[in-house]
């Protein structure tokens, strides 16, 4: 079984985001001006929809829904567009002109049916434990009814049932890891969907990909949240007092909206900042992230450059 090199993945990955950033801009340039620029011309729609969510009232935008879905659909597009670039990129079988990346090709809509696939698991996989737990529960209640268990008898039972969603959560935890970390270099390099291959290819591999992820996602969300709540908004959004009454839940709501739309407004008040900054950080991230998955996949696939070929 072979083993990822952490070390030395973490190494390239940081090397490639920061030393290839260049090359993965041209990659993510593209999609991004068309999407803000469409995002400047909707913002008030936008505005609109965001306060929707946070104040979960849509009464006032119902009308807008329909609307904005070819725009968001548009945009999810786009992002496994740029995944797509940055994985071939990282892999080595970047293809294409070198000064942007526009394709709608297999490869996307590749990533684009593995990650739907992984949604419907996950999701899936989720209810199916939260049924579960449940059931075991009513189990239980109806048992301890029934049979008249003493007290020490029902602890002992509560004891086991946290314990056995605890290993639950963490079963659920390892599979969509083991399956997914290395989905998006298989959907690329090998031109398939397959879960299978990508979980047999992460076996053994577990906490290593676990230290990973850690080693590249903690600083740049540091930097994320530093970003966002010290010049994008006043600090961090206001949170309702523990044990909450409904009045206070709706008091929480007008202030999340408050708070909200004065980010919003000083995101496109501040625009010519805000969007140069951001394109630089999602390269990184999108670098960080892919370039992550790509060099672990080559390590355990060593012929991957010189192997593989684009659609």
């Amino acid at each position: 079984m072979s083993k990822i090199p952490v070390g030395e993945t973490i190494a390239q990955t940081y090397r490639f985001a920061f030393g290839g950033f260049i090359q993965i801009l041209k990659v993510v340039w593209l999609p991004w001006v068309i999407l803000a620029m469409g995002g400047l011309l909707i913002r008030s729609q936008a505005t609109a929809l965001s306060n929707a969510l946070t104040t979960r009232d849509f009464s006032a935008v119902a009308h807008l829904l329909m609307p904005m879905l070819p725009f968001y659909a548009l945009a999810v597009i786009f992002l496994f567009m740029q995944i797509a670039g940055i994985t071939q990129l990282a892999l080595g079988i970047r293809a294409g002109s070198p000064y942007y990346y526009f394709s709608l090709g297999k490869p996307v809509w590749r990533l684009l049916g593995a990650f739907l696939l992984v949604a419907l698991i996950a999701f899936g996989s989720y209810f199916l434990l939260i049924a579960a737990g449940v059931l075991l529960g009513l189990i239980v209640a109806i048992l301890s009814k029934l049979v008249g268990f003493s007290g020490l008898t029902s602890g002992i039972l509560a004891i086991v049932g946290v314990l056995a969603i605890i290993a639950a959560f963490c079963a659920y935890i390892y599979s969509i890891v083991r399956m997914t970390f290395l989905m998006n270099p298989v959907a690329i390099a090998e031109q398939r969907i397959s879960l299978k291959r990508s979980w047999a290819l992460a076996g053994g591999n577990f906490w290593r990909i676990i230290v990973i992820i850690l080693a590249i996602l903690v600083p740049i969300m540091i930097v994320q949240l530093v970003v966002m709540f010290g010049f994008l908004s006043h600090g961090f959004p206001p949170m309702p007092p523990l044990r909450a009454t409904a009045d206070q839940i709706a008091a929480n709501r007008t202030q999340m909206a408050a708070w909200n739309a004065d980010m919003i407004k000083r995101t496109y008040d501040y625009w010519y900042v805000v969007y140069p900054v951001y394109v630089v950080f999602a390269g990184l991230f999108y670098g960080l992230v892919c370039g992550a998955q790509s060099f672990a996949y080559r390590a355990l696939v060593p012929e991957t450059a010189s192997s593989a070929s684009h659609p």
